[in-house]
């Protein structure tokens, strides 16, 4: 996942996987498959807005099958 733009381009990409049990992502998206099954991965650019509140610019979620 690419991410530019918005009111904060300088945005951070975050990562998170469903089942951990069925595979593991790392902080820079690398996938590692542990066992078979499916599971959703799920990508954000998170930044901040004035108030330091967090805010999501793009969000993918995909469903990923080993």
């Amino acid at each position: 996942m690419l991410a530019s733009g918005g009111p904060q381009p300088d945005s951070t990409i975050e990562f998170s996987i469903g089942n951990h049990t069925v595979a593991a992502v790392s902080q820079n998206g690398v996938i590692e498959a542990r066992d078979l099954g499916q599971t959703m991965i799920d990508a954000k650019a998170v930044g901040f807005d004035m108030r330091s509140q967090p805010v999501i610019y793009s969000q993918v979620v995909t469903v990923y099958f080993c």
